[in-house]
């Protein structure tokens, strides 16, 4: 249970506190001065420390200063009806978890407790230099339950629940609509508070509709598509169908020729092609016994491959900085799909996905998951563990992701002035429409 020792002067408003924190569920200790909550903070353990500004002798910023010495992790609340700018700065500065203005109700009062409370866990302060996309991949890498207010002209709030979006306002603007606003803020300030009560207004996950919102505002700024008008009582946003070109047939490679000096000489992909180049070729697929299997199985596999590169397409261009994504079966060594902005060539795209196979099944991999099965007493199964991996190259970043239990992965490279955060999220949108198609 949360311990909380109120300091005021007035003995009234001391009771009353302290039964209005008691009647919370809170356990509560009074003093009267700060020389007497010091004596009790260096006597016992207590979590929140609540005091008031102005009292005799000792006032409430120097009890603060003074009691973080003997208690570090103890998460203060000024209160007072007279604080000035500076009095909130130098509360901030000593550890204060916030400043509250007498009057206050009692509604008020339990949030500041328990945010300073829930803050026993982390970290508090100014952060600058952040989007607000960057802290909200925070919250949801986290699973944070918190409510997100944005300082400015505009009222507006996010609510995060479990790391998932679940309601947004914006002047009177709720739900995706609300979110889609909040998103174009170019900058601001923030302040978080324990999860309010709020309807939810938001139920797609936290990836997908970063992503569709962010890549929507973009196109909308751009001018290459006009704004969508939800209709009346509507919170969500149409999604546009987009029908791309993929450059018909006669692709780079076809006649056995290759284009890698044409690509970028100094880019890692060339750095890449270097250090895959004495990989083992892929492991060709068995043939059937009857020509018109082997067609029909060839058709099949070049439909699925097409569908397979318009997802990775639409990976890279959802993302700024997409440079190529592709699809690579890891059992055999395919290359199950691909698509790439930079005019690579096949042989590139194959090296590259030997390489992927390196990263997920090379000796070395099977090495360390061997050791991790016989060091936890597991059946030699040959059970994969590697998962994700992200890799930062000179001028790239590489996010990598196994899907279908391991049997394939995902490659989507990018330049490195690409948002990590969207990267993964550009990647994770198209694994509900890739993973079906993987054999």
């Amino acid at each position: 249970m949360t311990r909380v020792l109120v300091v005021d002067d007035d003995d009234e408003l001391r009771g009353t506190l302290v039964r209005q924190l008691g009647d919370s569920g809170y356990e509560t200790g009074a003093a009267p001065s700060g020389a007497d909550a010091l004596s009790m903070l260096e006597a016992e353990p207590w979590d929140v420390l609540l005091t008031d500004l102005r009292m005799s002798g000792m006032d409430g910023i120097d009890l603060i200063a003074a009691a973080i010495r003997v208690l570090p992790e103890l998460r203060p609340i000024l209160m007072s009806a007279y604080a000035t700018a500076r009095d909130h700065q130098l509360a901030t500065r000593l550890g204060a978890v916030t400043v509250l203005s007498k009057p206050f109700t009692p509604g008020e009062l339990r949030d500041a407790v328990q945010r300073a409370a829930e803050s026993q866990q982390g970290f508090r302060g100014s952060l600058h230099g952040l989007s607000l996309f960057d802290l909200l991949q925070m919250y949801h890498l986290g699973r944070r339950s918190v409510t997100v207010t944005l300082g400015g002209v505009h009222r507006a709030s996010l609510h995060v629940q479990q790391g998932e979006i679940i309601h947004a306002e914006y002047d009177d603007k709720k739900g995706e609509r609300a979110l889609a606003k909040i998103l174009q803020s170019e900058s601001g300030s923030v302040e978080t508070s324990p999860l309010k009560k709020v309807p939810r207004t938001i139920e797609r996950p936290f990836s997908g509709l970063l992503l569709d919102l962010v890549r929507q505002a973009d196109e909308e700024s751009s001018g290459l598509f006009p704004a969508v008008q939800p209709a009346d009582g509507e919170d969500s946003y149409d999604e546009f169908t987009i029908e791309w070109d993929d450059g018909g047939e006669g692709d780079a490679g076809d006649g056995g020729e290759t284009e890698v000096e044409a690509a970028q000489p100094a880019s890692d992909e060339a750095e890449v092609a270097q250090a895959a180049s004495a990989a083992p070729p892929a492991a060709a697929p068995a043939a059937e016994d009857h020509p018109e299997s082997v067609g029909t199985k060839a058709a099949e596999r070049s439909v699925t491959m097409g569908k397979i590169d318009e997802y990775c397409k639409n990976a890279v261009d959802k993302v700024d900085g997409g440079v190529a994504c592709g699809v690579v079966d890891l059992d055999t060594g395919m290359v199950l799909g691909v698509h790439n902005n930079a005019g690579y060539s096949q042989t590139l795209n194959e090296i590259v996905g030997a390489a992927a196979m390196d990263m997920f099944r090379g000796p070395n991999v099977s090495r360390v998951e061997q050791l991790v099965r016989s060091h936890r007493g597991m059946p030699e199964n040959g059970e994969h563990y590697f998962e994700e991996i992200h890799v930062s190259s000179r001028h790239n970043f590489h996010f990598m992701k196994t899907i279908k239990g391991g049997k394939a992965v995902i490659v989507l490279v990018t330049s490195k002035q690409t948002s990590i955060g969207m990267g993964w999220a550009s990647l994770k949108s198209i694994v509900p429409e890739v993973e079906p198609m993987i054999p």
